[in-house]
């Protein structure tokens, strides 16, 4: 089953849900659409509670360990 927007935000905050909901469509028209690998880490990030600079660092150390090797 895919992951969706609206599963990755929790319910409590309809407003959230329906920001990323927005920001994965606008990826989508961008022609950039997020990937199941992209929106997994997003509700990883939720899941474990990240702030948005524990979220940035996370996403900098992925990109520097895919770019070394």
């Amino acid at each position: 089953m895919p992951i969706t927007a609206e599963k990755l935000v929790p319910k409590p905050d309809p407003e959230a849900a329906e920001r990323f909901a927005f920001a994965v469509r606008l990826q989508e028209i961008e022609g950039n659409p997020l990937t199941e690998e992209d929106l997994a880490m997003f509700a990883m990030f939720d899941q474990e509670g990240l702030n948005f600079e524990e979220r940035a660092a996370d996403i900098i150390a992925n990109v520097r360990k895919r770019a070394a090797g």
